[in-house]
């Protein structure tokens, strides 16, 4: 597959059939990279996004992940990597930017649960920073606040589709 990849960089079959093979072992950060390619192969194919996004969650939700964090993360509290999970829901928001909400469910409900990781892993944040004494900010409340409303956005629009979310 990879010699196949050499030779046709641009052959989207063999990114995603090579992702695809990546996730099946669990490796999320090569199959991020397959899936990042796929991304600028054709950046207006909402699966494509959502096919990242998927990496990008399953990497930022692993616990105990090796030290694996793919794009640079820091692993946080609990074993949440709150980079990639961020990263997991800007792709969901572009895959849903390129198709609407009720024909891409997936991209709805992985911005749900993205958001909702984000909010765990912030509160898990919050509360061991205020007792080391730390201080969030202006930048960290905005960073919540547009969380809470992509958090709200997504379980409207789960809701309305008659799908619930917890």
């Amino acid at each position: 597959m990879q010699t196949i990849l050499t030779t046709f960089p641009n052959e989207p079959s063999c990114w995603h059939e090579l992702a695809e093979l990546y996730m099946r072992q669990g490796e999320y950060d090569k199959a991020a990279h397959c899936c990042e390619e796929l991304v600028l192969v054709d950046p207006n194919a909402a699966n494509n996004h959502n096919r990242l996004a998927d990496c990008y969650y399953s990497l930022g939700c692993s616990k105990g992940s090796s030290g694996k964090t793919g794009a640079g993360g820091n692993a946080g509290v609990g074993g949440l990597d709150a980079e990639n999970l961020l990263l997991a829901r800007q792709h969901y928001a572009m895959s849903l930017e390129r198709e609407d909400a009720s024909q891409n469910l997936h991209a709805v409900y992985g911005l749900a649960a993205a958001a909702k990781a984000i909010f765990d892993c912030s509160e898990a944040n919050s509360s061991s920073s205020s007792s080391s004494g730390g201080g969030g900010g202006k930048s960290t409340a905005h960073a919540a606040a547009v969380n809470r409303e992509l958090l709200a956005f997504s379980v409207e629009k789960l809701q309305s589709a008659n799908m619930n979310y917890i």
